[in-house]
């Protein structure tokens, strides 16, 4: 009996998925996750917290209770204005400048983008919070 015609045969039903395409589970899991991403940069923040007028220590910590805060109420995006800087003494943006690194490296946030000119433009950020985990 030659076994190579019968491997043959099933292999040309039944082709073996190539590893750089991943699996029919891993595209599915890919494509849910990217139409996630797409569906919250669209969604309108749940909250708005405003920190102009404030120091730097008074904005990274009202920024850390604020985000404590939309976390426990399930939020999934908030926006933090922080203002463009441009009334800033030495000329340079403090406030921004720090608030965004601050966001940008806090356990509680995920993906952050800077909204359209409506919603503040350059002179805020909006912030997926990161889900909880399951």
């Amino acid at each position: 009996m030659d076994f190579s015609n019968i491997i043959n045969e099933w292999l040309d039903r039944h082709p073996p998925e190539s590893k750089d395409e991943g699996s029919v589970d891993e595209v599915d899991s890919r494509k849910l996750a990217a139409e996630r991403r797409a569906e919250l940069r669209r969604m309108k923040p749940q909250a708005t917290l405003d920190l102009h007028g404030m120091t730097v220590v008074e904005a990274l910590e009202r920024a850390d209770s604020f985000l404590e805060e939309a976390r426990a109420s399930g939020f999934r995006k908030v926006l933090i204005i922080h203002g463009k800087g441009n009334h800033s003494h030495d000329g340079g943006a403090v406030l921004k400048t720090a608030v965004r690194a601050h966001i940008h490296n806090h356990p509680l946030t995920g993906e952050v983008g800077v909204p359209d000119r409506s919603m503040g433009g350059e002179g805020a950020l909006w912030v997926a919070m990161r889900q909880r985990s399951r």
